[in-house]
């Protein structure tokens, strides 16, 4: 291991975050930058930090009924970045204070993307619900993709949109497609180093019929990463 780290095997759940014996599993997983902490997120919905040095909680906290499915840290170390699936489809900052972690911002992606309340009823209605699937940060800023992908009478439907947005406030710089969420999904992004450009795919649900067009079911658009216009 690097010099003045250690090797860990870390329980999951720890002691103090166990809820009634019900299993759990982490999902994801981020480092500080400085790589004295590790963040974990659950299927259960707790976040937890840990002191990478010797396993010590640092902080910990849990959102019943959501699936952690993205995490990262602020360039500082001071925040953690959370993106959830569940009724909201929240992303949230927290402040990493001592034991606990402070909510410092949030936004929810249910009010552009939809959601209901069928996951209290149904322990897999959560698939359903709107959540963040990939999330990455720049200096203070931070890319998420935002999906939700329900089935029906009417057929599979899907909506979903990529935010850039201010670390520090939550603020939105802006949101693609800018008029409405896109019928399509959007699973992944990558960027270049400057985040000058920003290529994301997009891809019809399992079953839909391609587009007149010719554009099969499946695409990549390059974006102008200071305003997330379509680049020509």
């Amino acid at each position: 291991p690097p010099v003045g780290m250690g090797w860990l095997a870390l329980p999951w759940p720890p002691q103090r975050l166990v809820a009634q014996g019900a299993p759990d599993t982490v999902r994801v997983l981020a480092f500080s930058p400085d790589g004295t902490r590790l963040a974990l997120g659950s299927a259960q919905g707790h976040l937890a930090v840990v002191d990478t040095a010797d396993g010590r909680m640092v902080a910990a906290l849990q959102r019943p009924g959501r699936v952690i499915r993205a995490l990262a840290f602020s360039a500082d170390g001071t925040l953690l970045y959370a993106g959830e699936q569940g009724v909201e489809g929240r992303l949230a900052a927290y402040r990493v204070g001592k034991g606990t972690l402070v909510p410092h911002w949030h936004v929810d992606a249910a009010g552009e993307l939809g959601s209901s309340d069928a996951a209290r009823e149904d322990p897999y209605a959560w698939v359903q619900q709107p959540g963040v699937y990939r999330l990455e940060r720049r200096g203070d800023d931070l890319l998420a993709v935002m999906n939700r992908s329900t089935r029906g009478s009417a057929g599979h439907a899907v909506r979903a949109r990529l935010y850039r947005l201010d670390g520090k406030t939550g603020a939105i710089h802006w949101r693609y497609p800018a008029a409405a969420p896109a019928p399509l999904l959007m699973t992944w992004f990558a960027e270049d180093a400057a985040w000058h450009t920003i290529a994301v795919s997009q891809q019809l649900p399992t079953g839909a019929p391609a587009p007149p067009d010719g554009s099969g079911h499946g695409r990549v658009v390059l974006l102008d990463g200071r305003t997330g216009q379509v680049r020509r």
